[in-house]
């Protein structure tokens, strides 16, 4: 099993360090849970004793061996990206709630539940996580930001490059258009592939 956990903290700077550290170590001593939702769950218990100050968005992506196969699991974060080698194309992996209450940011509701995405995989598809600021990351004239739709067209562009080349490139693509300018958020991406 591989298992891969982003969260974002809201906020920033010093003022959250103690969250990030905290969110951090729940991650770790809940890595080895079979289920992403079950991670979230105990996530969310605990970021409801902190209070609103930890509220984070969260998603954790369990890989097993077994086909390969994939369970993607969200709290309120922005949506994976897959690419499919036999398509040549990136796609969301939804993160929609299928009904109200579900899938929602860590530390707001006690009881609340995560429901998980599962995928098929092949080898030479390849997942890809980031944080809410690799998509806000604005225009220094226009102040619009990057946004899903031209990430989707530069990890397209760099799809043939391998994984640590394809992270500095699409670095690369949204600082030229942030203006060099990376300071407004935290920017944070993860991109694994699946071996064959």
């Amino acid at each position: 099993m591989t298992r891969l956990a982003l969260a974002d903290v809201a906020g920033h700077g010093e003022s959250v360090a103690h969250v990030s550290e905290w969110l951090l170590e729940a991650l770790r001593t809940h890595r080895d849970k079979a289920d992403g939702e079950a991670v979230l769950e105990m996530l969310n218990a605990s970021a409801r004793q902190w209070g609103l100050e930890a509220m984070s968005t969260a998603v954790v992506v369990t890989v097993t061996p077994d086909g390969p196969t994939a369970t993607v699991a969200y709290a309120g974060h922005p949506p994976v990206l897959i690419y499919r080698r036999g398509r040549g194309a990136w796609d969301t992996v939804d993160n929609r709630r299928p009904r109200k209450g579900l899938n929602l940011t860590l530390g707001i509701f006690e009881n609340a539940e995560f429901t998980p995405r599962h995928l098929d995989l092949a080898a030479g598809d390849r997942l890809f996580a980031y944080t809410d600021g690799l998509l806000e990351a604005p225009h220094p004239a226009t102040g619009e930001s990057y946004g899903l739709v031209q990430l989707r067209e530069s990890l397209g562009r760099h799809a043939a490059l391998p994984l640590s080349e394809l992270k500095g490139a699409i670095l690369d693509d949204v600082s030229e258009w942030a203006g060099g300018n990376l300071t407004s958020d935290d920017v944070t991406l993860v991109a694994v592939e699946v071996g064959g």
